[in-house]
């Protein structure tokens, strides 16, 4: 139960740190941050508390299919450098205020990565 709790408040504040967060990044993230010397972890899964995916905390923040669901291997850096480059494509020097060009990237996004949708994406 003590390592559950750990899980759920690391799972909050990263959450809340991040303007971007991404499935991928969160669970290499976990696993790194709870490896130690005698165990190293290379995801979520390897803590033996399930699927990262079935976390309550993971499922109210991202759009969660079911437990089989894979995540993509989606960094924020990969993200952040893909968005850049569609908005340089896009011709557009200013900010992305609307969320119809947020969801336009998603969607090509999720093309690119081939996803069914953009909530398949784990974004």
């Amino acid at each position: 139960r003590r390592l559950e709790d750990k899980i759920d408040t690391y799972i909050r504040a990263y959450l809340f740190s991040r303007k971007i967060c991404t499935l991928h990044s969160l669970d290499k993230d976990i696993a790194a941050d709870f490896s130690h010397e005698k165990k190293i972890l290379e995801r979520y899964a390897d803590l033996q508390m399930g699927p990262l995916v079935c976390h309550r905390m993971v499922r109210e923040k991202f759009k969660i299919h079911g437990p089989s669901m894979v995540i993509p291997d989606i960094s924020e850096n990969f993200f952040y450098t893909e968005f850049w480059i569609w908005i340089n494509r896009q011709g557009k020097k200013r900010r992305v205020k609307e969320k119809k060009e947020l969801n336009d990237f998603l969607g090509f996004l999720a093309l690119k990565m081939g996803v069914k949708s953009p909530e398949d994406l784990g974004i």
